[in-house]
């Protein structure tokens, strides 16, 4: 039902400490249907270390000791049986073929410092959680081969143990000593060698678990719910499996858990939602359709579905962006912080824009590694500088002047004598840009803030925010801050853009952006890619054409390959305040990104 997924397991001769002290074989996702699993062993080949007269534990072929492996294995497999087989074919992934060979590389590719072997996984089209094929390359390209038994030996490697261990990778299992957090348990399985050269409990207890003939099936005890919903009410798919909530995937549980929508099939598979439960957050109208839902458990596989039907809802002309604001990392050259933002309307619109870096570092915000001394300049895309300042108390408008304002806008109060910058002005429609940056090189984390002064006032409103800086992980996200205020609900295109703006010459850009949406504490929407679900995307390309955002390269066609990791997404939203956070998708890629919210016209 779901494309092959390639997995690579490597063992090298490192020593790694393990940490967390647990007791529990981890499962890599897949394993092989009931029945022989056949495996060619081409251990003696022209690529075959020189083995003499015999090797230390008296075996005397490397085709041999691969044998007493399997074997091994084979005395705790009840579902399956390893059996040697035979084939003529050359070495080759995707061929169908299990094999196991000495190599002094993976089909082209070096082993890497220290590797002494490599299996090489891949998932059939038949099952999601289902081996096709599997090859264990065995390096001869640096490690002296022998087989023995007891501590390791210092002059040479046991192709034994070896041999055991990336075995264990071929029946589905992994390194227990990598697992997050990672485990301190005694196993062949862990991702270095060491003196273990039999199968322990731990690892046992995973050819079991995984193969064992008497566990029962499990069973839903209450399957998905059809829901109907507002317009941004939360939404989260849920059920039971057995009397209990699922547990998350890793460690050693053996469910593999897969949604679909809106149909059963390849292009409707949600790549990027691979928990139990499944979190759409603040309904959408696109988002009404069929979910269903894949568990895949050891002894087959169990199907729910949920119908969730979305109520329209009227949209309102006359909300708008009351303020704008982006925290986020202001540097020099790429990392400058540049917030873009448009007046939009016929008249002219008076607006107080901030830089706020040294008031944050001090109570009641206490924020570490801000800004000391952020500079503001205020420039008109196609035209001038407006307006520049450097400390706020310097500015050319009265101190009182912006004190004032901000008590009316709801800001919070700078601190006398701090080198925030603030410059108030009123403009005409068009686009402008705030550029912060530091005196003498400095840097660190500063909120830049735009606040329609005269809101309900003008015939003019502030419509798009755009934040492009340095991404960082913890504090230095990049998070924009929105206030939504009238009468009704008002639909928004909101994008994190990485990848793309190398197109535009931008270095050191976000590889893989992760949006992050919330109405005060609470998540109401994370986006990950923009191609998932792929259905999505011909409504993203429209509404990014509509309100004039540069595109982002994609294949629409049937079976089109999208590599673009940008986040995009349509959110239609109650008047309140929300905040919109972008940071690397696993919290520790960091890069140049851009942050843009659009005010999306109504019909």
């Amino acid at each position: 039902m779901t494309p092959r997924a390639l997995f690579r397991c490597a063992l090298t001769a490192a020593v790694l400490a393990a940490v967390n002290p647990l007791h529990a074989w981890l499962y890599r996702g897949a394993r092989w249907a009931d029945g022989d699993v056949v495996i060619v062993v081409h251990m003696s080949d022209e690529n075959a270390p020189n083995i003499g007269s015999s090797l230390f534990d008296g075996s005397t072929s490397w085709d041999e000791v691969v044998r007493s492996s399997m074997a091994e294995w084979n005395e705790h497999l009840d579902r399956i049986t390893l059996v040697e087989g035979e084939s003529t074919a050359p070495h080759a992934p995707g061929n169908g073929v299990n094999e196991v060979f000495f190599a002094k590389d993976i089909y082209g590719e070096e082993f890497g410092e220290n590797v002494l072997g490599v299996t090489l996984s891949e998932t059939s089209t038949a099952g999601p959680n289902l081996w096709a094929e599997s090859d264990i390359v065995i390096n001869t390209d640096g490690p002296v081969w022998n087989s023995y038994r007891g501590p390791r030996r210092a002059f040479s490697v046991d192709l034994r143990r070896v041999a055991t261990h990336e075995l264990g990778h071929l029946l589905g299992l992994d390194h227990p000593d990598e697992d997050f957090p990672a485990q301190e348990v005694e196993a062949v399985m862990n991702s270095t060698i060491s003196n273990i050269d039999v199968l322990q409990a731990d690892d046992i207890a995973g050819a079991v678990a995984i193969y064992s003939s008497s566990a029962s099936v499990p069973e839903f005890t209450q399957d998905l719910n059809d829901l109907t919903v507002e317009v941004g009410e939360l939404v989260r798919l849920e059920w039971e499996l057995d009397g209990q909530a699922p547990p998350p995937p890793g460690g050693n549980n053996a469910l593999s858990y897969f949604w679909f929508f809106p149909n059963l099939d390849v292009d409707s598979y949600l790549f990027t939602f691979q928990d139990p439960d499944l979190f759409i957050g603040a309904a959408q109208p696109y988002d009404a359709g069929t979910y269903t839902l894949l568990v895949d458990t050891l002894f087959g596989t169990l199907t729910s579905e949920s119908t969730l039907t979305v109520n329209p809802v009227t949209t309102s002309a006359e909300t708008k962006m009351a303020n704008l604001s982006t925290r986020a990392f202001a540097g020099s050259g790429s990392q400058t912080l540049q917030v873009g933002f448009v007046v939009a309307g016929t008249g002219t619109k008076r607006v107080l824009v901030r830089a706020v870096g040294p008031t944050l570092s001090e109570p009641p915000f206490n924020l570490p590694g801000t800004h000391r001394n952020p500079r503001l300049s205020l420039v008109r895309v196609g035209g001038g500088t407006i307006a520049t300042n450097d400390d706020w108390e310097t500015n050319t408008t009265a101190a009182a002047e912006i004190i004032a304002t901000t008590t009316a806008v709801g800001g919070f109060e700078l601190l006398s004598g701090s080198q925030d910058a603030v410059v108030l002005v009123d403009l005409e429609p068009g686009a402008y840009t705030a550029l912060v940056e530091g005196d003498a090189g400095a840097d660190g984390l500063v909120i830049v803030e735009a606040y329609d002064v005269d809101l309900g006032n003008s015939t003019s409103k502030l419509t798009n925010l755009s934040t492009r800086g340095f991404v960082g992980t913890g504090l230095e996200v990049m998070v924009a801050g929105l206030v939504v205020d009238g009468p009704g609900p008002r639909t928004y295109l909101v994008r994190a853009i990485g990848d793309t703006l190398a197109d535009f010459g931008v270095a050191g850009t976000l590889d893989d952006t992760l949006l992050t949406v919330f109405q005060g504490q609470q998540v109401i929407r994370i986006i990950d890619d923009w191609d998932d679900p792929f259905i999505h995307q011909p409504m993203l390309v429209e509404a990014m054409e509509k309100v004039g955002a540069f595109p982002i390269p994609h294949d629409l066609s049937e079976g089109g390959v999208n590599n673009r990791q940008e986040s995009i997404v349509l959110l239609t939203l109650n008047p309140g305040v929300y905040t919109l956070q972008v940071s690397g998708w696993d919290d520790s890629q960091t890069g140049v990104a851009l942050i843009e919210i659009y005010d999306y016209p109504e019909e």
